[in-house]
């Protein structure tokens, strides 16, 4: 089983995941921007490389990247999602189990939805 940690959108570093036991994926730096379509780029390319028994992990843009991913048909065990940057009406298929941690009052989440 591996565990995947998928960074946000201004993280390029694995920093918040070292002394952990995951695989760091790296999509590069995205701007607001650029976002959605780095986003979706990276969920295509994420979706190859996941297993059914995968325990994916994602912060922030992360958890776009991964929601990409599982579009895409990847069909991992577990999904945890931290401070997720999705729009609170998203949709996740059936199957992974899911963990969310949130604070609705997080102001770069905030922020983030005037570029929806």
């Amino acid at each position: 089983m591996a565990r995947i940690a998928v960074h946000g959108a201004f993280t390029l570093s694995p920093y918040p995941w070292e002394g952990f036991d995951f695989e760091f994926f790296s999509y590069g730096w995205v701007g607001p921007v650029t976002t959605r379509y780095r986003s979706n780029k990276a969920g295509k390319k994420l979706a190859q490389i996941i297993h059914p028994e995968d325990t994916l992990i994602g912060f922030s843009n992360g958890a776009l990247v991964i929601w990409e991913a599982l579009e895409e048909g990847a069909h991992p065990k577990n999904v945890i999602l931290i401070q997720p940057a999705l729009a609170t009406n998203t949709e996740f298929p059936e199957g992974p189990n899911y963990f969310c941690l949130y604070n609705k009052d997080d102001w770069a989440v905030q922020a983030a939805r005037i570029f929806r």
